[in-house]
Order: structure tokens, then C-alpha cells, then sequence
């Protein structure tokens, strides 16, 4: 216990220090420090474990999932791929309580269970203590296999399916499992039915990107002169793109949605992830100010047709309403909506 308590202290110290310390990291003479520091972390995950898996088996493999949807989908992408390289092990996915349902889709027969968390502060300071622990498959006991999937924490640059069967040890072509959700009453949206092969969802929200309401107005009206029913996803106190509805649903009715209408329009969130396999056809916008398609949907080998357009500066709002002109065009050619 004294121990842990000098590990308390000097995490404390090293807070204190961040600045510098963020310097220092990765150079020899800061390797004992880091050393102890993750070792502090360590010692903070052996002594919160059993408060979560009080029937603990050494013999099951631990996935600690961090609670965003985005990281859920891309580990799970390769579930089936990862229980095959382990056929004899029995899987147990930690997870926090408001993705309970999503996480329950992707469970397999016995081989898959779940252990939900419902303290929030309690989940994210354990799933910390896990990453910078670096307890990994097999280490220090847990047998905990912990997946972070931002590709910077691997000194990659890769799409996030290819960097999580490189994290993995998995073939190039190991199948990609998608989550098994099925389609609920839509009643966010009146008389949805009648109206659904008309109905557009533009999304003009993400964690990743900044928003920028002047494209999306200029996209509105275009679905509108075309004579689509255009709705903007929003949550919270989000602000409704002028000229189209609020649509506010759970993530699980969008996914309904999704199944049925033409086509979104939407920046790159991690909303158009969890949409793939309703077959959806997707106009998806990217931040020019990056350079790159990041995080490319191809990935999911989705049946609806992408198409990926960069922006940046209002100059590129002409030629992004051009390419969904083209985009629609090419949908109703294809045969893929009326």
C-alpha cells in the first residue's frame, strides 16, 4: 500500500511538471520516471479489476472498450476475426452502460459477454489506468487485451480497420464483422412512411471537425430545389441548418432511418460508421485543412455508394454542391434511387 501511495505522489508531481515532462518523454535519462509512472497505473488497475470482474477467470481474454461509438464499431469490426484466432478463449467486453445495446449486438453464442459499468467516472478512470498501464493481451495477469484506436498510438498513419488487424496480428482480408441491430419503428419523423423516399438526413456535426453552417445552408437548398424533405440531425442545443427540420432521435432509431431513406449528407463523423451497414448511400464532407480522406468508409465494404469531397474556405462551396449534383445523378442512373 505504501507503494501505491508513492506512486499517488509522484503521478501528482508529474501532473505538475506535464509541461516540461511532455518534452522529456521518450528520452533515456526520463525512462525510470515513465517507468514509474506507468508502473503507478498498473497498480491503480490490479486494485480497481475485481470491483468490475468479481468472478474473474484467468483464462478469458478482457476487452476494455473506450466509450465512444466510433472505438466500439472498429474493434468489434474485426470480433469474428479475433475469436478465430483464439478458438479455445472466451471473451468477456467491458463496457460503459449507455452503449450496453450496441454492445449487445455484437455478442457470439457464449464466447461473448459482457460486463457493464454504469459509473461513468469510475469506467473512464479505469479504462486510463488500463491504456497508460499498457496492460495489454496477456501482461501482468490481466490477460486484457485493450484496443485505443486512435492510429497515432501505434506511430501509424492507417485507416482504421487496416491499423486494428496490424494491432492484432490479422490477415489483410480477415472478414469484417458488423454490429447485428435491427431496424425500430421510425416515430421521430411524421407520416415517415409516405414520405421516406424523399427524405434527407444532413449531418452537419462532429467531434472531429469544425462546423461550418454556411455549406450545409447552401447543401439545404439544394436538396430542396430538387424536392427532398431535408432534416438536420442535431442533439442537445445544436442548431437546426435554416430551410430544413430537427430530427431528434436515439442513435438506434437513426439507424432505422438510415435503412430506409436515399441518401445522407453529413461531415465525417462516427455516426456514418455506425449507419454502414444499413447500406446507406453517403455524400460525406471532409475538412480540406487536414490534406487527406481520413478514416476512408470504403473500409466497411458497405453496399451503398460513398462519395468523398474535401472543403475548406467558402470558395469551395460551388464545386461542393457540383459534385452532389453529380452525386445524385449518378444514384438515380445506378438505379439506386428513384
Amino acid at each position: 500500500m505504501q507503494g501505491y501511495e508513492a506512486m499517488k505522489i509522484f503521478n501528482t508531481l508529474y501532473s505538475f511538471l506535464f509541461p516540461i515532462a511532455k518534452k522529456w518523454k521518450g528520452k533515456k535519462f526520463f525512462l525510470p520516471f515513465e517507468w514509474l509512472w506507468r508502473c503507478k497505473y498498473r497498480f491503480q488497475s490490479v486494485k480497481m479489476m475485481p470491483k468490475i470482474i468479481a468472478d474473474k477467470n484467468e483464462d478469458d481474454i478482457y476487452i476494455i472498450i473506450n466509450n465512444r461509438i466510433g472505438d466500439i464499431l472498429y474493434y468489434f469490426s474485426c470480433l469474428d476475426a479475433t475469436l478465430d484466432k483464439y478458438p479455445d478463449k472466451k471473451f468477456v467486453i467491458i463496457g460503459f452502460k449507455p452503449y450496453e445495446k450496441l454492445l449487445r449486438a455484437f455478442q457470439r453464442d457464449n464466447r461473448v459477454r459482457l460486463k457493464i459499468v454504469s459509473d461513468e467516472e469510475f469506467y473512464l478512470k479505469f479504462f486510463d489506468s488500463v491504456i497508460h498501464g499498457q496492460l495489454y493481451d496477456k501482461a501482468a495477469s490481466h490477460n486484457i487485451l485493450t484496443i485505443f484506436l486512435d492510429p497515432r498510438s501505434y506511430k501509424v498513419n492507417l485507416p482504421p480497420i487496416h491499423n486494428q488487424r496490424k494491432v492484432l496480428n490479422l490477415p489483410e482480408n480477415s472478414p469484417i464483422t458488423y454490429h447485428g441491430l435491427k431496424k425500430e419503428p421510425v416515430i421521430s419523423i411524421p407520416n415517415f412512411e409516405a414520405n421516406k423516399d424523399k427524405i434527407v438526413i444532413i449531418n452537419p456535426y462532429s467531434n472531429s471537425m469544425k462546423t461550418t453552417m454556411y455549406l450545409h445552408e447552401a447543401v439545404c437548398e439544394e436538396l430542396t430545389r430538387r424536392g427532398y424533405l431535408v432534416y438536420t440531425n442535431v442533439v442537445g442545443t445544436q442548431e437546426v441548418v435554416r430551410g430544413s427540420l430537427p430530427l431528434r432521435c436515439d442513435i438506434y432509431e437513426f439507424y432505422s432511418i438510415m435503412c430506409e431513406t436515399p441518401f445522407i449528407v453529413s461531415v465525417r463523423s462516427g455516426i456514418l460508421d455506425f449507419a454502414a451497414p444499413s447500406g446507406i448511400n453517403m455524400f460525406v464532407l471532409y475538412d480540406n485543412s487536414k490534406g487527406r480522406i481520413y478514416a476512408p468508409l470504403e473500409e466497411w465494404e458497405c453496399s451503398g455508394k460513398i462519395k468523398n469531397v474535401l472543403f475548406n474556405t467558402k470558395a469551395d462551396v460551388k464545386e461542393v454542391i457540383e459534385q452532389l449534383s453529380q452525386f445524385i445523378n449518378e444514384l438515380k442512373a445506378e438505379g439506386r434511387i428513384s
